[in-house]
C-alpha cells in the first residue's frame, strides 16, 4: 500500500546426512529493501528437524521501531524460505567366510561388519545371518533382519540405507 516497503528474506537451504542430531537454520538475509531508520527486523526461533526428510525453513519475522513497537505493517515482507532436509546415513555390511570338511553337521559364521560408512556414536546394529551350509559346495553368507537402535534403545534403522557389501562364502569339502 501506500508508504510501504518493500522487503525481501530469506532463509537458507541446508542438506545434511542423518547422524542423530536435528538441523536449524538460525540464519537470515535481507536481500531486497530497506529497514527505515531505527527500525529492526526481529526473527523468532526458526523451526527444526531430527528424523529423515524435508522441511521448509519457515522464520517468524516482526519489524519493530526504536522503542520496541511493532511496526510491521509499514512493509511489505516477501519471505523465500529454503529447506532443511535430512537424508539416510548409508552404510555397506559385508559378511565372512567359512570353510569345513564334510561332517554332515551344517556350518554357519555370524561374522559380519560394516564395510563402508559407520554408525552414530552409541548405535548397534544386530544382523540375522541367514545362510547355512551342510551338503558339500558353498553359499554365500547373506543377512535379513537388519536392526539399528540408538542408545534409548529405539529401532532407528529406516535412517539408514543399507546396502550389501562383498558377501562371504560358507563352504563345505570333501
Amino acid at each position: 500500500g501506500e508508504g510501504t516497503a518493500h522487503i525481501r528474506i530469506i532463509t537458507p537451504s541446508i542438506t545434511k546426512q542423518y547422524d542423530g542430531t536435528p538441523i536449524s537454520a538460525g540464519d537470515w538475509y535481507i536481500v531486497g529493501g530497506e529497514l527505515a531508520p531505527g527500525h529492526r527486523l526481529k526473527v523468532n526461533d526458526g523451526v527444526e528437524i531430527n528424523t529423515i526428510g524435508s522441511i521448509r525453513n519457515m522464520r517468524q519475522f516482526s519489524i519493530v521501531d526504536e522503542n520496541g513497537n511493532n511496526v510491521t505493517d509499514q512493509y511489505d515482507v516477501d519471505p523465500s524460505f529454503g529447506k532443511l532436509t535430512i537424508t539416510k546415513r548409508r552404510i555397506v555390511i559385508s559378511t565372512g567366510d567359512a570353510y569345513k570338511r564334510y561332517d554332515g553337521s551344517a556350518l554357519s559364521c555370524d561374522k559380519f561388519w560394516i564395510s563402508e560408512g559407520s554408525l552414530v556414536n552409541g548405535h548397534s546394529i544386530s544382523v540375522e545371518m541367514t545362510c547355512t551350509q551342510t551338503k558339500l559346495g558353498f553359499c554365500f553368507n547373506t543377512y535379513s533382519n537388519v536392526v539399528i537402535r540408538d542408545e534409548d534403545g529405539n529401532d532407528v534403522t529406516a535412517c539408514y540405507d543399507i546396502v550389501a557389501g562383498l558377501m562371504g562364502r560358507l563352504a563345505v569339502y570333501p
